[in-house]
């Protein structure tokens, strides 16, 4: 009797999931009579991804708005009690417009830059903050696994441990945000410097996947190998370009280091995609196995085409 109860539960529980997931029957997403209200709620995860989607794009025409570089110029500087001297100096000039002074409150540059701070704010970091605060309260309502934080989430949380679900949105985010600041403003100095900044960013990036670790681990931890290996590449690189800029070896030295990046590169691209090969000719025969199944009734005999028309 346990059994048969038992029995009973799971294929009332498999029924209940077959209907939410079967729900939304049009691209997956979409009910057929869900109203008006409700095809814009459906349109909740399209919304979202597309705003993630345009986000670089955005974050890259405002960052051009704090395009500056340290130019050296000679400013006259006036000595008491002695005639003036020449001195040179670093100023930070806008690039859309070299004589523009950067972040001169009383310059143009003043109101270009506060227009460039607030949409980066808004439109980058804001982003980040309103898809995670979302996908927290439909983790705290519905939990990480349920069919709708899954729908309406998955395209940020899919892989991801259950207590690192906000590492797309925020640490993987942010790093792409420091590397424009430092790429596309006067943050560094000189081009040495902003070469430094790339190596520690890298560096702690690579130190943060090591520690955390928060892919899933899903065929032995293949999602994290794979992160660890491009983070592994990324820092080698950075840190490559950085001696052969700052120190200037020999044209031999850097033919050697540039080979060694081009092969590291050339690994990393084959071990993924190789990964990637592996693991759909791996999922055939468990969805040849899985079709197999639901074709079939509890009697055990294959159903015909009239029977599988009238159920779809």
């Amino acid at each position: 009797k346990l059994q048969k109860q038992m029995s009973k539960e799971g294929s009332a529980l498999t029924r209940t999931v077959s209907a939410k997931a079967r729900e939304h029957v049009v691209f997956g997403l979409f009910r057929e009579r869900a109203g008006f209200w409700g095809f814009w709620k459906d349109c909740v995860p399209i919304i979202f991804i597309c705003m993630w989607v345009n986000r670089d794009t955005v974050m890259t025409a405002y960052l051009e708005l704090l395009h500056c570089e340290n130019i050296e110029t000679e400013e006259v500087v006036q000595v008491p009690g002695g005639d003036p001297e020449y001195k040179l100096r670093y100023k930070a000039w806008y690039m859309a417009d070299p004589s523009v002074a950067c972040f001169d409150p009383s310059g143009p540059h003043g109101l270009i830059a506060t227009i460039a701070m607030v949409g980066v704010g808004v439109w980058v970091a804001g982003l980040c903050a309103v898809i995670a605060f979302c996908c927290h309260r439909a983790i705290r309502r519905h939990g990480l696994r349920s069919h709708k934080t899954q729908r309406e989430f998955g395209y940020f949380v899919l892989g991801l441990e259950p207590q690192y679900w906000y590492w797309e949105l925020f640490v993987k985010r942010f790093d792409i945000i420091l590397v424009g600041i430092i790429s596309d403003t006067s943050i560094a100095p000189d081009s040495k410097a902003k070469l430094v900044l790339y190596v520690v960013l890298s560096g702690v990036c690579l130190k943060l996947q090591l520690v955390f670790s928060p892919f899933a681990d899903q065929s032995v931890g293949l999602a994290d190998r794979l992160e660890v290996t491009g983070l592994v590449i990324r820092f080698i690189t950075f840190a490559a370009c950085t001696v052969f800029v700052i120190l200037d070896p020999d044209i031999i030295v850097g033919i050697a280091m540039a080979c060694v990046v081009a092969g590291g590169v050339a690994v990393f691209v084959g071990m993924m995609w190789t990964n990637f090969g592996y693991q759909f000719w791996m999922q055939l025969p468990a969805a040849r196995m899985k079709k197999a199944i639901d074709e079939k009734e509890d009697t055990g005999k294959p159903k015909g085409k009239v029977e599988r028309c009238k159920e779809w």
